[in-house]
């Protein structure tokens, strides 16, 4: 796996440094959208969290993986697999699922209608309630 995430860090136009192959590594270890101190666990002690914050910027300015906000006082990370989803996030625990299915067509058409906007190039919708165990 190594050796494949060079390659696919070096097809983003980025130097495969140790430490941006380690942090690519950790976020592979989940499926689901992880922070800074989730990906700080799985790291060498002397990697600092402003160096992961830089690299994941970086990462998400080429698009190898999307930034995501559920309303935390941080952010989340996920590989952009470029499968277009969303999630549910329980407001208990913060249990995290992902919604594959995204059929909002006729809101789409709505909001360029009212707004006057030529197009919409994305959307990002969350889901907030509580899961099945903390329901």
């Amino acid at each position: 796996m190594i050796m494949e995430n060079k390659e696919l860090v070096k097809s983003y136009g980025l130097k495969a440094t140790p430490t941006r192959l380690s942090v690519l590594a950790a976020l592979q270890k989940y499926s689901k959208p992880v922070s800074v101190f989730d990906i700080l666990k799985n790291l060498n002690k002397n990697t600092d969290q402003t160096t992961v914050y830089r690299i994941l910027n970086v990462f998400v300015e080429k698009g190898m993986i999307k930034k995501i906000d559920l309303k935390k006082d941080f952010s989340f990370f996920e590989i952009n697999e470029g499968k277009h989803h969303h999630h549910l996030v329980c407001q208990s625990c913060s249990k995290i699922k992902e919604i594959e299915s995204c059929d909002i067509s006729a809101i789409e058409k709505q909001v360029l209608k009212k707004s006057g906007f030529k197009s919409i190039d994305e959307h990002a919708l969350e889901f907030y309630g509580l899961c099945e165990n903390c329901a």
